[in-house]
């Protein structure tokens, strides 16, 4: 009995050791903490309301979602059912669908002046001044059709510029090809990358910036998508996947056995197209034969007609997928003599910030640097080569002490970062 219940304290005193050790830091600085992005929109959300506001005197907020700063909401009550049309610079925008008495009316097409926005109520109008701010970008000529909006990728984000050249969409935090899906919404892919350059994520979002669906990708992916006529994804990583939409997934790949550099990914005719700057790969869908066509044959334009209309839909938010984990260094490093903070390490201007899913490590020197995070029970070594380098969250968790070892010499640094 006596020696059943040593047993037994030994192995509550381990336990409590660990759960202590996971969350007790001798570091004095957490590492600053950047927001997600869907749970400030989510919060915004909440906060947006359009009682105490009238269609004489409504709400205006421009850039309401913190990622597309040429759009604006425009929120109102009525009191009696109403119907309202948008027009936007004397372009009519969309009609809602039905009539209502609470109005949150999503304002894009806009330019980077003043603009007029002009909103219809049987034959009565009501006018507003709608500014947007100028965004300093050196903007590319596109060459586009009178409807079209040719979308590029402007300083990691995604612009659309129409046929006089003027930017009137911008989305911030995003990039590559765009499309839209019969929704009315984009398929956008993030601009977040992985260590080895690949793309983590692609989104679904509206006109003005809220994200409905985020998907991310494992190991990452060639920031290609194409929505399919089921409703999946087509998905090019190592080889093409096809996405679940529901729920992440991933329900079928195609086996990519050629090399070339991939530029864009269609679907057409039930053929799934992979088109390269040298080569066409064309895959039946039913049956998975590919012909390889050797040259490029397949249009590789980024100008979409942009459908416009009253897009918004009951604004629930999913993220699926998470990324893999980290590759660790097999650097065996002993920390026993490093307990103290040593500022030393300020010299290699090394910064460190937490991301909702990771922690990203940033230098200012060409030396090859090892990371470590070290708590009870738990040390991670990784070598940072480049000089911006991603530790995902997979496999951690708890607050870890940060160390840095350059050269021969390890550092305590004064940060500890925090894992949920």
């Amino acid at each position: 009995m006596k020696k059943i219940i040593i047993i037994t304290i030994i192995i509550v005193a381990i336990l409590f050791v660990a759960i202590i050790g996971s969350v007790i830091v001798s570091s004095n600085k957490e590492v600053s903490q950047k927001e997600d992005i869907m749970l400030v929109q989510k919060n915004l959300e909440k906060s947006y309301s359009c009682y105490g506001y009238t269609i004489d005197n409504p709400k205006i907020v421009i850039n309401p979602y913190e990622i597309a700063p040429i759009s604006a909401l425009i929120m109102f009550n009525t009191s009696e059912d109403i119907k309202v049309r948008v027009y936007v610079n004397d372009v009519f925008l969309y009609e809602e669908s039905d009539e209502k008495r609470e109005h949150y009316l999503d304002i894009y097409n806009l330019k980077m002046d003043n603009n007029e926005v002009k909103l219809v109520v049987d034959n009565k109008e009501y006018n507003y001044n709608v500014v947007i701010d100028k965004i300093e970008l050196d903007l590319p000529t596109v060459v586009v059709d009178n409807d079209e909006i040719g979308f590029v990728e402007i300083n990691s984000s995604l612009g659309g510029i129409n046929k006089n050249n003027e930017l009137v969409y911008y989305f911030e935090g995003f990039s590559n090809k765009i499309k839209q899906l019969d929704n009315g919404h984009f398929l956008i892919t993030s601009s977040r990358k992985n260590n080895d350059g690949s793309y983590i994520s692609f989104s679904e979002i509206d006109m003005v910036g809220r994200i409905y669906n985020d998907y991310v990708i494992s190991d990452g992916f060639q920031g290609l998508v194409y929505p399919l006529e089921n409703g999946n994804y087509l998905v090019l990583a190592n080889n093409i996947l096809e996405i679940d939409r529901q729920n992440g997934s991933v329900v079928r790949e195609f086996i990519i056995d050629q090399d070339d550099e991939w530029v864009n990914l269609i679907y057409k005719d039930n053929e799934v197209i992979l088109i390269g700057k040298n080569k066409t790969l064309y895959y039946d869908y039913d049956s998975d034969n590919v012909e390889v066509i050797n040259k490029k044959e397949v249009d590789i334009s980024n100008n979409i007609t942009v459908k416009v209309g009253n897009f918004y839909r009951n604004f629930v938010q999913n993220r699926f997928g998470e990324s893999s984990e980290t590759v660790t260094s097999n650097l065996g490093v002993n920390l026993l003599f490093y307990k103290k903070i040593d500022d030393n390490y300020n010299k290699y201007k090394i910064n460190f910030v937490k991301e909702f899913d990771r922690l990203v490590v940033s230098k200012d020197n060409d030396e090859t640097i090892y990371i470590i995070l070290d708590k009870f029970g738990q040390k991670l070594v990784y070598e940072m080569n480049d000089n911006i380098f991603y530790i995902n969250d997979a496999n951690l968790s708890g607050k870890y002490d940060i160390y840095v070892k350059i050269s021969d010499k390890v550092y305590k640094t004064d940060y500890y970062v925090v894992v949920k």
